[in-house]
């Protein structure tokens, strides 16, 4: 065994090492608490201690929450690799994986989990019991060479107290046994024996169970019939599978027929729903044209019935204005009658008044009249102009208002068209994503289809490359016999080999050659040398052969000695003659030497046809994947012409824009929410827009009706003399100076006299008569005033509403909706109308529908290729098949147990006739030690009062002979202890070809005996590894040994000395 290489994580200290061991000796160096010793500990527990044991605890690094992890790789004895990694902890967290190689490059795994423990016990044979049931070994497990070959740094000396005594198990002095050669033997009856003992290790462990190693026979026979078990087993599988594919695809042939019929409903419905939807945009179309024509229509007979209402009212407004003409007149009239009877009054007054005074009183009255009179023509001025300016300023803020609504109302039209235009543009690039994403979709079809076709070729390329190489293999097999032959030929081999042992009895023949004559002697069918004139003793197992002949060559006697009964030796000729005849042809024909060599060739062609019907099968596979692959591919000329009609599409669209308005969306599903919102944004934007088209068309009407009204107000108001913004100031001023006059009058009554008083009373009421006929007038000029305007007013609107109707000539508007009407008429109303809503979720459908059919087809495509390769007739001949070959495999398996067992028994027999002669283990190994040990002291220049080295029969130390008596090795030294239990170690690691594990042994070992145990390690490399850790490396290792600038390690002495440094190797946690 050969440890090859290892590497450490998160054990205890050490965070991070590897290293590469070499085939000798192996000096890690390094100062103290630098982890060395915790890599040797590593070691140990990657060999012998379980994943799951609590005992790992120790290892768990101190600062940090880690798992710990060792991966070891080594070579057993057969040259074959392996490789151990564990890691411990609890649950998912710990766990065991070996691999197995025959190149260090190719693993396989052999074992995991709790099984990797018990192959590891099995293949190192050092006496410890597998893991699992009844006194299997807790924690770490030792036995007497886990001791020896693995010792730890704190008690180096324990070997002197260990004994075999204490194993779980026989295997390690099973091993020690084989190694040490103990039994002193007959060397015919030993090779005997090894050859018995060869096939019973070969077939059983040291307990006398069955081995389970790749080596094991039990394990070729059982492989083999698990193989035959799993293969009848597969084969049936494969029937089964065979008719459940069969069944399964008529139900993948009933779901395409499924899908593809409901892709059939869902297609025809949603060309009906296209359709339908098409008929409804149409219909909708024409009837939304033949509703605004009639509308408009609608529109212009209110505007003809609103004119004739305008004329109706123009006609009551100038009969009205006639009315108040007539009734202006009456009053003027009047007010000449009042002003004459005021004028007569006035006059007969002044009659009455002609006295002394009187005439100065007259004039200051007639001045005082004529003042009252200005008076009154200026409040009524000053009244009129405050009407007409309230007027004016009433019709002012009219317009005003009017204005400002019809400027509202523009705006609000304009932001209706200008959301009615956001909206179709947003609908346009819903239109463009939609697009798009098809585009993307019908891309990643073809990118698909494009890899389908580059897959196919490169598949059908890989089969036909998969096809020749098996063809070649299958032309390179040698012609080799067939399995029954050849355990034929086994079996007549065994024969022939128990034969010839019955016959290995030991013969001795004394033979002296005269002068003049010929002689040739074979032993054992060896020849033999026959020198003239001298005695020689021919000794043989089984047969002495002696031909003489006389000088001439004429043939004198021939002389056979043979071994054993003549019944024996009649048969071991005759089953050497079968063997001339069946097995030797045989061999010869195959070019081989031995009948194992034949095996290993049967064997490996076996592989190598099993290994060629997987080629085959392989390349069945590739082909029915390039299929496939060709199939999706089909498809590829039109999903190129469909992206091609796609990116015309898209031409002169804003790409980057449109990326960033696709980010995160998928599929055209994404899209139908949004489309609807901007439909109805838009249908929103249309409605508020006519609206608003129809509100400004009313409120400029509006607006220009109270222009003209304010114009009108303005002129009246600047006929009577006054301006926008007085006010009526006016007014209260004309009221304050007629009052100071009315004063004054009252005052100038009051001294005339009576007569006078009634004269005037007379001339009063005349002249209020005449007032009131003069406010009559004034009235009834206001009135007509009025009227005027409200004539005025209502001639402005026919005037409007006639240029307005001239414009829309209703013999036009009737044509229009006539023709609206027509086409409404000519067009087929749907059955029902289809909404958006509908549409869309047919379109769905129909993609739903497409993916079932295109998943239903995959799925059909996939298993008629399983279909091909599984036919019934097929599986039922591949499990006709199987079921033989399980037969066979365990017509063998009874073969080889009957073989194996009778060695066993053999052994058992050689075994017990030996053990009467043999000697214990502790003489063997004590034979080993003693000599070294006296060498060392003898280096050492020191006294030699030591003796033989006594072990009992389990390797225990009994003591050590000094001065003549028997002495405990307690008694010794701790160097001498210590370098005595190394000598021990290193004899026991020679013995087995283990490796050897020396963790700083010789800390008590003066400088002399250090150098000696030095050239000793470096003898020893040539056979033995030795892993050394110290901090003393100048004790192992010579100037040029040691590692240079920036290495980590060097080999010296052709490679048989490997220095590590530990600084440059192990990583702190």
């Amino acid at each position: 065994m050969r440890l090859v290489a290892l590497e450490v994580r998160d054990f205890g200290r050490v965070g991070h090492a590897e290293l590469a061991l070499g085939e000798g000796l192996n000096v890690l160096y390094g100062p103290n608490d630098l982890g060395k010793s915790t890599l040797a500990q590593a070691l140990r527990a990657a060999l012998l201690l379980p994943h799951s044991s609590s005992a790992a605890k120790a290892f768990v690094p101190w600062d940090r929450d880690a798992t710990p992890a060792v991966t070891l790789t080594f070579r057993d004895d057969e040259g074959r690799w392996w490789r151990v990694a564990k890691t411990w902890g609890t649950g998912s967290r710990g766990s065991s994986l070996l691999e197995a190689s025959t190149d260090g490059k190719t693993w396989t795994v052999d074992a995991k989990a709790r099984e990797v423990d018990g192959k590891l016990r099995e293949l190192l044979g050092w006496g410890i019991r597998g893991p699992g049931g009844k006194g299997a070994p807790r924690g770490l497990p030792e036995s007497f060479l886990t001791k020896v070959l693995l010792g730890e740094q704190a008690d180096v000396t324990a070997v002197l107290r260990e004994t075999l005594e204490a194993d779980s198990d026989e295997a390690g002095r099973e091993r020690l046994t084989r190694a040490l050669e103990a039994y002193a033997q007959d060397p015919l009856f030993k090779e005997v024996l090894e050859e018995a003992q060869g096939k019973v290790d070969q077939a059983f462990t040291a307990t006398g169970k069955r081995r389970s190693g790749r080596s094991s026979p039990f394990r070729e026979v059982r492989e083999l019939v698990k193989a035959a078990r799993r293969g009848r087993e597969e084969a049936e599988e494969e029937l089964k599978r065979a008719e459940s594919a069969l069944e399964e695809a008529e139900g993948l042939q009933r779901a395409h027929r499924t899908a593809a019929a409901r892709l059939g409903r869902a297609e025809e419905a949603r060309k009906r729903l296209r359709a339908r939807a098409e008929a409804t945009r149409v219909f909708r179309a024409a009837k939304a044209r033949f509703e605004e024509a009639a509308r408009r229509l609608a529109e212009h007979e209110a505007e003809r019935e609103r004119l004739v209402a305008l004329e109706e009212e123009i006609g009551a407004l100038g009969a009205e204005r006639e009315r108040r003409e007539a009734a202006l007149k009456a009053a003027e009239a009047e007010a000449e009658r009042a002003a004459a009877e005021a004028a007569r009054a006035e006059e007969a007054r002044r009659a009455a008044a002609a006295g002394e005074g009187e005439k100065e009183r007259q004039l200051q009255e007639a001045s005082l009249r004529e003042r009252l009179a200005a008076a009154r023509a200026a409040l009524e001025a000053a009244e009129a102009r405050a009407a007409a300016e309230a007027t004016a300023k009433e019709a002012w803020a009219a317009a005003e208002a009017a204005r400002a609504e019809e400027q509202a109302t523009r705006e609000a039209l304009e932001e209706a068209k200008a959301a009615r235009a956001g909206a179709a543009a947003a609908l346009a690039a819903l239109e463009h994503a939609r697009v798009e994403l098809d585009r993307r979709e019908v891309a990643r079809e073809r990118e698909a289809a494009e890899a389908a076709g580059a897959e196919a070729a490169a598949l059908k390329k890989d089969a036909a490359a998969a096809r020749g190489e098996a063809t070649r293999r299958e032309k390179a097999l040698p012609a080799l016999p067939e399995a029954e032959a050849l355990d034929a030929l086994r079996a007549l081999r065994r024969e022939l080999e128990v034969a010839e042992a019955k016959l290995d009895v030991g013969l001795s023949v004394a033979l002296r050659r005269q002068p003049a004559v010929t002689v040739d002697a074979h032993v054992d069918e060896e020849p033999v040398e026959v020198p003239e004139g001298r005695a020689v003793d021919l000794e043989a197992r089984r047969e002495v052969r002696v031909s003489i002949a006389l000088p001439t060559g004429e043939p004198m006697a021939d002389l056979v000695v043979r071994g054993g009964g003549a019944d024996a030796r009649r048969e071991a000729e005759a089953l050497r003659a079968r063997w001339e005849a069946e097995g030797a042809p045989s061999l010869e024909a195959a070019g081989l030497e031995d009948l194992e060599a034949l095996t290993a060739a049967v064997r490996d062609a076996e592989k190598e046809r099993a290994a060629i019907a997987r080629r085959r099968e392989e390349a069945d596979r590739l082909a029915e994947k390039a299929e496939a692959a060709a199939r999706r591919a089909e498809a590829l000329e039109g999903l190129r012409r469909r992206e091609a009609e796609l990116e015309r599409a898209l031409e002169g669209v804003d790409r980057e824009a449109l990326a960033a308005e696709l980010e995160g969306v998928e599929a055209a599903e994404a899209l139908f929410d949004r489309r609807r919102e901007a439909e109805a944004a838009r249908e929103a934007a249309e409605a508020r827009e006519k609206e608003a088209a129809a509100t400004l068309a009313e409120r400029a009407q509006a607006a220009a009706v109270a222009e003209r009204e304010r114009e009108l107000a303005e002129a009246t108001l600047a006929e009577r003399g006054g301006s926008a913004g007085a006010g009526g100031a006016d007014v209260p001023a004309a009221r304050e100076a007629l009052a100071r006059l009315e004063e004054e009058r009252s005052r100038l009554e009051a001294s005339a006299g009576a007569a006078l008083a009634e004269a005037t009373r007379e001339a009063e009421a005349a002249k209020a008569a005449r007032g009131e006929a003069e406010a009559a007038l004034g009235a009834a000029r206001e009135a007509l005033g009025e009227v005027r305007e409200a004539l005025g007013r209502a001639e402005t609107k026919q005037e409007m509403l006639a240029e307005r109707l001239g414009k829309e000539a209703r013999a036009k508007l009737e044509a229009e909706r006539d023709a609206a009407r027509e086409a409404l008429e000519a067009v087929e109303a749907p059955e029902a109308e289809v909404e958006e809503a509908e549409l869309e979720a047919a379109e769905a459908e129909a993609t739903a529908a497409e993916e079932a059919l295109r998943t239903a087809e995959r799925a059909l495509d996939k298993h008629e290729g399983l279909l091909e390769g599984t036919g019934g007739a097929v599986a039922q001949e591949r499990f006709e098949e199987a079921q033989e070959a399980f037969e066979r495999a365990t017509a063998k398996e009874e073969e080889v147990e009957v073989e194996y067992g009778a060695w066993r028994l053999l052994t058992e027999a050689l075994r017990e006739a030996e053990n009467a002669e043999g000697a214990h283990l502790g003489e063997a190994l004590g034979s080993k030690v003693a000599p070294r040990f006296e060498e060392l002291l003898a280096a050492a220049g020191a006294e030699r009062p030591y003796g033989a080295l006594t072990l009992d029969a389990h390797l225990g130390a009994e003591g050590i002979e000094a001065h003549g008596e028997l002495r405990e090795t307690e008694a010794l030294s701790v160097g001498t202890r210590e370098q005595l239990a190394t000598l021990i170690r290193l004899s026991v690691a020679e013995a087995l070809g283990a490796p050897l594990v020396l963790d700083d042994h010789l800390t008590h070992t003066d400088p002399a005996r250090t150098a000696w145990f030095r050239d000793v390690l470096r003898a020893a490399a040539h056979d033995t590894q030795v892993l050394v850790l110290t901090c003393h490396p100048r004790a192992y290792l010579e100037e040029g040994d040691l590692p240079g600038e920036g290495e980590a390690a060097r080999d010296r002495a052709a490679g048989l000395v490997r220095a590590l440094d530990a600084e440059r190797i192990i990583e702190a946690g």
